[in-house]
């Protein structure tokens, strides 16, 4: 399993950083400040597919067709599916210690916010696993579990991980929160807001999100949070890998080498 992994990886994290490479600059043109946000919203949604590859889940859209040619391919060996291939979204997961992926349908109608609710519980995991373990000094286990609690925080609203799709709906199909003509954000805001986005090349645990913001701020900061988690993780990948070529490289982090990013 781990070659489908790693390709999803590549394309998914390529995509979140094609999506946000330059934005910083975009989102101070008033006709583009909308969409701006929304391209931003998908940047970090493309990153946390990303990471959840890297941890052994992915979260994907089966057609009828896919399931048909499992249930061919079972048949002709002899093996069919002892239960009915249902196309539609699925949560997959390769459990630790195995070579096995386990695909179960999800049934849900909110495929973003069930995402989200699946992409905070793994971070809260990870966050809590990295403190039981005890690898790291106290000052810097402290400091991880601190952000990534602030992170999970944000995607708090009325007690589900919905807040960034939420905003993301507000903004493309309501048309919310002054981004769209005639109401125009402040110049100065805007600046802000260009400035944390600029960040994701840099250190994600220097990003600051304040989960008492319900707004654009938080939004913000937490998309791009997720973006620079993302590429710091393909950049140790590349890094440390001993395949000169590996899908770090020659994806997402050949994107950023090419774009100067």
């Amino acid at each position: 399993m781990t070659m489908p992994l790693a390709a999803d990886c590549c394309r998914f994290a390529s995509a979140a950083f094609q999506s946000i490479s330059g934005l910083h600059e975009e989102i101070l043109d008033r006709d583009k400040i909308a969409w701006s946000f929304i391209k931003l919203y998908y940047s970090a949604f493309y990153s946390a597919h990303a990471i959840l590859r890297l941890f052994g889940e992915a979260h994907s859209n089966f057609h009828q067709k896919h399931m048909r040619k499992i249930s061919d391919l079972g048949n002709a060996s002899n093996t069919p599916p002892p239960f009915e291939l249902i196309g539609g979204l699925h949560r997959c997961r390769v459990p630790q210690g195995q070579t096995v992926l386990q695909c179960t349908h999800t049934k849900v109608s909110g495929g973003h916010e069930f995402f989200w609710a699946c992409f905070a519980a793994v971070m809260r995991d990870n966050s809590s696993e990295i403190v039981r373990m005890g690898v790291l000094p106290a000052v810097d286990t402290n400091i991880i579990f601190a952000k990534l609690e602030s992170f999970t925080d944000c995607l708090k609203k009325d007690g589900k991980d919905k807040r960034l799709s939420a905003l993301r709906n507000d903004l493309q199909y309501a048309h919310q929160l002054s981004t769209w003509f005639p109401k125009v954000i402040k110049r100065r805001e805007l600046t802000g807001y260009s400035g944390v986005i600029k960040s994701w090349t840099k250190d994600p645990m220097s990003i600051i999100m304040d989960s008492n913001d319900f707004g654009l701020s938080c939004y913000t900061a937490s998309c791009t949070f997720v973006v620079a988690l993302c590429r710091t993780l393909m950049a140790r990948i590349a890094d440390r890998s001993s395949e000169r070529d590996s899908f770090a490289s020659v994806g997402p982090m050949a994107f950023i080498k090419d774009r100067k990013c």
